[in-house]
């Protein structure tokens, strides 16, 4: 069965779910649930969950604005990129030694209307939410269901890539969590918020439809299934026969005191006090307001990026990450989250991944890399923003939350950053990772992505010293500059339609050269695969391979917001 919307599969047409409460107010004061589900699961109230509670009235108490006078100075930087952004409203928690010195709302939880940001709105934490994930998957590793090590073959049995059929016997919790699974990058936002949908998308659309684009374990690179698989993983062994919403909420958000974080759009229509966000209309592509009814909950895809908060309890999540509670985790297993476990391939050893969170020993700020600690993972849907920096050394915790898509906070960051941080360090000597004209000779061949772009076919010369050309590209119409252009020795840019996508040649000579959503492996006689001039002819003699649909679909999957701080071309 496939279950695939048009071309474009991460930013595609909106399954709407309506909230089945009723709130007394819009500032979330009281809050009352009808209790009149019609839905299948065995709950007793209207939302999806699988509690069988019945929810009562409850009374709210607004969390009080915070300031330290530090952050004063901040404050005009914070509305200056909140003008320059899509996002109408914003709101900052920081959290230093324990205490909140900064909680605070800016501009309108609605765009248009004059209703004030409060510190209580809640909002999508996009891509955050891996961490969180993280910690579902090493509770049950803790309790010794299974280990970081165990085949996927094992622990989802029911579970296989039909074009990557060697997939599941390699890959393995460590893998994904690290984000080393090496499979196609894909959202499908149309997706419904049914719980079930998490094993059935995965079971019966992604495994017979989709693929792994590189080996698992061959290197870093960012795809949102390595973690909704994860949260299956979770779901599947979970002893109570929970959905993965009601794991991470009961046995993660309730012990840390976040009452105000949740893992389903109908949970937080039911609390009421909800900021709505300025956006992508997935069903015609416009940027503008999107209504709370409109912004996508695919239950596929929660464990990835669809969890709600608000930026006090994302604080208090940071808290977590930095100090523990044996309520959640042993602290053997949490430091496992914030330790490298691979390096991304960007920025040489500075700039690593753990367990769902991204790790910094030089950190890129406006002046060039200062040798900071940082712990980070922002996240990105297709409405909503959030940035969540912590600092061990410091034990400081920022979180900042907005209503935009793809919303831009690195001066605001960066000025909190040098607000809490006393003495700031110097700026570091290193500025990245070194240009060397006379090794790039290695990166030139012929590298295979037969499912998404084709041939990507790497020559000498040019004004930067290598060209490219993608044969499939070009018969589908995209303008591809021949001239790559350099960030590093291994790490350049190929324009595609006057858009940057960034190629990372890997290995010594390179066997691969990666991009997020397109991988493309050597096939010119240097790996174990051989590939030759008259191969390549007759790939392109018979009919395109990938189809026009698919490219469509990868590299519009490019364009989203990514996690990855990438540095400014050389010129």
């Amino acid at each position: 069965m496939t279950r695939f919307p048009r071309a474009a599969t991460l930013a595609v047409a909106l399954f709407a779910c309506n909230g089945d409460k009723t709130t007394t107010t819009d500032t979330g004061l009281t809050v009352s649930d009808t209790d009149t589900d019609t839905d299948a699961d065995a709950d007793t109230d209207t939302d999806a969950d699988t509690d069988t509670d019945t929810d009562t009235t409850t009374t709210f108490t607004p969390t009080p604005v915070v300031r330290d006078a530090r952050f004063d100075a901040v404050v005009a930087t914070l509305e200056a990129e909140l003008g320059d952004n899509l996002a109408a409203g914003a709101s900052i928690a920081v959290l230093e030694q324990g205490q909140f010195t900064w909680v605070e709302g800016f501009g309108t939880a609605v765009p248009g209307q004059n209703v004030p940001m409060t510190p209580d709105h809640i909002l999508q934490i996009g891509s955050t939410t891996k961490q969180m994930t993280a910690a579902t998957v090493l509770r049950e590793v803790d309790a010794g269901l299974f280990s970081l090590d165990d085949p996927m073959s094992a622990l989802l049995p029911q579970f296989s890539l039909a074009l990557s059929p060697d997939w599941t016997a390699q890959a393995t919790p460590h893998l994904l969590l690290s984000h080393q699974g090496g499979l196609y990058d894909l959202i499908v936002a149309s997706n419904p918020p049914i719980d079930s949908d998490l094993a059935d998308f995965y079971y019966d659309v992604y495994g017979p439809n989709l693929w792994a684009m590189s080996p698992p374990g061959a290197f870093w690179n960012y795809a949102n299934p390595n973690f909704s698989l994860a949260g299956l993983v979770a779901e599947v062994h979970d002893p109570g026969g929970r959905y993965w919403p009601d794991i991470v909420e009961q046995d993660v958000f309730a012990p840390l005191g976040m009452t105000s974080t949740y893992a389903r759009k109908a949970e937080v229509l039911g609390v009421g006090r909800y900021a709505e966000s300025v956006g992508v209309d997935v069903t015609t592509y416009n940027v503008g307001p999107v209504a709370m009814a409109d912004v996508p909950d695919p239950a596929s895809d929660r464990p990835a990026g669809f969890v709600w908060s608000t930026p006090s309890d994302m604080a208090r999540w940071g808290a977590f990450v930095l100090h523990g509670n044996p309520a959640v985790l042993p602290d053997a297993l949490r430091e496992q989250m914030i330790t490298p476990q691979v390096s991304t391939g960007y920025y040489g050893d500075h700039y690593s991944y753990g367990y769902g969170e991204m790790i910094w020993d030089l950190y890129p700020l406006s002046d060039g890399f200062h040798p900071l600690h940082v712990i980070e993972h922002g996240g990105n849907t297709l409405s909503f923003t959030s940035v969540l920096v912590m600092l061990p050394d410091q034990d400081v915790v920022l979180s900042l939350l907005s209503t935009g898509y793809g919303d831009d906070w690195s001066d605001t960051t960066e000025a909190v950053l040098r607000a809490v941080v006393d003495p700031f360090p110097a700026v570091s000597p290193y500025t990245g990772e070194p240009f060397d004209p006379a090794q790039i000779g290695d990166h030139v061949g012929t590298y295979l992505d037969e499912h998404n772009v084709g041939d990507i076919i790497v020559t000498a010369g040019g004004a930067n010293g290598l060209q490219i050309s993608m044969p499939v590209l070009d018969q589908y119409g995209y303008g591809v500059d021949p001239d790559l252009v350099p960030a590093s020795t291994d790490l350049w840019f190929v324009m595609i339609d006057g858009v940057a996508y960034d190629l990372t040649f890997i290995g010594d000579p390179p066997q691969y050269v990666r991009n997020r959503v397109f991988v493309g492996t050597r096939v010119d006689g240097t790996t174990t695969t051989t590939d030759t001039a008259a191969d390549t002819g007759a790939r392109l003699a018979g009919p395109p391979t990938p189809s026009p649909d698919e490219v469509a679909r990868a590299l519009r999957a490019w364009r989203a917001p990514s996690p990855i701080k990438l540095p400014a071309p050389r010129r």
